[in-house]
């Protein structure tokens, strides 16, 4: 069974990675490169996603305004925040924020595949 995993990220090089690592790792990848945009793959997509991996940093609506909107229509759709800003301070606001886990840019290819293998086991 392939399960379908929503990457937003805005920049092209980061993008086209964690396209390429999942695709090879079995999983079905649609894309999207900013938050407006992604709240629309998430919520109308078909199929739908099954987990979002959401860049925090994005240009017009942000990874956590997206995040928000998704959350408000599928509150189990797990997303996992995407983000250099990995401080204590940006941990309990992306927990109020509604986001499932964190996933600390840069990212080795193992911690993306177990961030989420964790949300959609093979």
């Amino acid at each position: 069974m392939t399960r379908l995993v929503l990457v937003v990220e805005d920049e092209p090089h980061l993008l086209a990675l964690a396209h390429k690592i999942l695709n090879h790792s079995g999983y079905q990848v649609i894309l999207a490169t900013d938050g407006a945009a992604a709240v629309t793959q998430a919520l109308e997509s078909e199929p739908a996603p099954e987990l979002v991996l959401m860049d925090l940093a994005l240009p017009g609506v942000d990874g956590w305004e997206a995040t928000a909107i998704i959350k408000a229509r599928k509150p189990d759709l797990p997303v996992i925040a995407v983000s250099a800003h990995a401080m204590v301070s940006d941990r309990q606001r992306r927990e109020d924020a509604g986001f499932d886990d964190f996933l600390a840019k840069p990212y080795a290819r193992s911690d993306l595949i177990a961030a989420v293998a964790k949300y959609l086991p093979s």
